[in-house]
């Protein structure tokens, strides 16, 4: 049942068959001739000329030493990735219908059960990406005081309000009816989860958090301000 008006990018009922069907496009370019097949996994540049790490649609880099072809995305309390890896052939597809799933860590695990190699931070994507994409490691403090962050937050860039909620001294992330997730101290006022991307919180000049800027694969540092 749709639970929101998605169109286009999102809201896609789909099976992993099907999706191994789409991945072998990639390499068959039975559906799109070579130079299409050639734009979709040919990365835009930023305006100082470095690569933004994003085709169409794709998110190009390396994983393992390895090329991976990957998207991910949520909606509705729903998770998934898809990832191609030219080099051996290999697709990895993760569906979840809980929105906590972490399915690019899940799923590079399982590529990594095929790769045979040791699981090394993310290269060659979008500002903001790599510290999407790596694995969360806990922030070793005693400082982190998870009722600071408690607040509703509203980004008029995005036009979305977000809501962040302390519980046992954790910081969790409301963003709609059923999408709801962890993020994990990384630094002094950052947060990161693997799916969703990195939290760095500003503070005014009384200390006091006034808001936050959120990096995902395909946007760096949209602002949040405390409401």
């Amino acid at each position: 049942m749709p639970f929101e008006d998605v169109h286009g990018p999102g809201g896609l009922l789909t099976t992993t068959a099907d999706l191994l069907k789409w991945n072998r496009l990639l390499e068959t370019n039975e559906l799109f001739n070579s130079n299409i097949a050639q734009l979709r996994i040919e990365p835009g540049l930023l305006n100082n000329g470095n690569s933004s790490g994003y085709a169409a649609g794709l998110m190009i880099g390396k994983w393992n030493e390895i090329t991976e072809i990957s998207h991910s995305g949520s909606t509705a309390g729903y998770t998934a990735w898809l990832a191609w890896y030219p080099e051996k052939k290999l697709s990895v597809v993760l569906l979840s219908n809980y929105a906590s799933t972490d399915p690019v860590g899940i799923g590079r695990a399982m590529a990594a059960v095929f790769l045979g190699a040791r699981e090394v931070p993310a290269t060659g994507s979008a500002t903001g990406a790599a510290a999407a994409n790596r694995r969360a490691e806990p922030y070793q403090t005693d400082n982190v005081k998870a009722g600071e962050y408690a607040g509703n937050y509203y980004s008029e860039d995005a036009d979305v309000k977000y809501r962040i909620d302390a519980r046992n001294n954790e910081v969790w992330v409301y963003r709609m009816a059923g999408d709801t997730f962890r993020i994990i101290p990384a630094a002094a006022d950052e947060f990161t989860n693997p799916s969703t991307g990195t939290f760095k919180f500003t503070r005014d000049k009384k200390g006091k958090i006034s808001g936050f800027t959120v990096s995902v694969s395909r946007a760096a540092n949209v602002p949040f301000k405390k409401l």
